[in-house]
Parts: structure tokens; sequence; C-alpha cells
């Protein structure tokens, strides 16, 4: 259930994923493409990811619905 998503400056896109409580970072190096699962700043599952941004110096925004939060960590 993607919920949101943004690309960072460098290339790299962000999904929100309701459903599964995460954030995914999909990164490209040449033909490989890999993908990393993120989590809160503190390791935690997100509680609800309705949205996320990313802003020009990097750093990732996600607007977590169950924590009634904006959480923000360094991509």
């Amino acid at each position: 259930a993607p919920t949101g998503l943004a690309l960072s400056p460098c290339g790299h896109l962000f999904i929100a994923d309701a459903a599964n409580r995460r954030v995914s970072k999909w990164t490209r190096y040449g033909e490989h493409r890999a993908v990393v699962v993120v989590a809160t700043p503190n390791g935690q599952l997100f509680g609800s990811p309705q949205g996320v941004s990313v802003d020009r110096a990097g750093r990732v925004f996600v607007a977590d619905r169950f924590r009634h939060a904006i959480l923000r960590f360094n991509s």
C-alpha cells in the first residue's frame, strides 16, 4: 500500500508503505538496483507512514499517521 513517493537530489527513490509500516529506499548503481528498508531514526518500525519528502540537503521527512509525528532522518 504505497502512500507516498519522493525523489532525492542524488536520485534515490523513497516509497512510504503504510501496510508494511516502512519506507523503502530504491537506489541504482549502474544496472544493479538495491532496495534498502528504512526504519525510524531510533530503529523502530513506523506506525503508518503516509507521506515522504526529501529536501535539497538529502534529509528525509516522513509523516507518520499513527504516531501523529513528522520524523526526519538523513538519506
